[in-house]
């Protein structure tokens, strides 16, 4: 009787100190970062390698986003104006959207990777079906190969955050 006592109170005390430690920002960064630099080399060479198009059409697209649809034009060659609003948008909406998971998931370690993919493709479904109506170039991205590239990113999110928030741990 007194062992089941004791149990519920060790899993009550590392619930609450996982709730103490929180969210390590410096790792959420970092994994947020590194997973959306990922996700655009799987787009690329995505875009390369099964559809045979040229990677600044992807970049165009997400160029577009910020300033416009003319910045779709021309599909084949990217500047440097439409290539540093692609690299923003990318990395700002990629970096957002995985902080906004890793806030949502928090410290739950032994989910965290199923909850990184289920938010991946919520993240797909969002961006390609929910923005539509606003960024109307972003249908034809909507494949089977692309719903799984996002699946990856938070899957990604999700181990890097574990690795770095882990090794800082250790550090301190």
């Amino acid at each position: 009787m007194a062992e089941v006592r004791i149990l519920p109170s060790i899993a009550l005390e590392r619930r609450t100190r996982a709730r103490r430690q929180g969210l390590d920002p410096a790792a959420a960064v970092a994994a947020a970062i590194l997973a959306t630099a990922m996700l655009l080399a799987w787009l690329l060479a995505l875009s390369i390698l099964v559809y045979d198009e040229p990677p600044a059409r992807l970049l165009r697209m997400a160029a577009a986003v910020l300033g416009g649809p003319a910045l779709l034009e021309p599909a084949s060659s990217l500047d440097a104006h439409a290539m540093s609003l692609a690299m923003v948008a990318h990395f700002s909406f990629g970096t957002l959207f995985a902080l906004a998971f890793l806030g949502i998931a928090g410290t739950q370690a032994a989910r965290l990777p199923a909850l990184g993919i289920a938010y991946g493709v919520a993240a797909y479904f969002a961006l390609m079906h929910g923005f539509d109506a606003l960024f109307p170039w972003l249908a034809e991205l909507r494949t089977p190969d692309t719903a799984f590239a996002f699946a990856f990113f938070g899957l990604v999110t999700a181990q890097l955050y574990q690795a770095f928030a882990q090794g800082a741990s250790r550090r301190a």
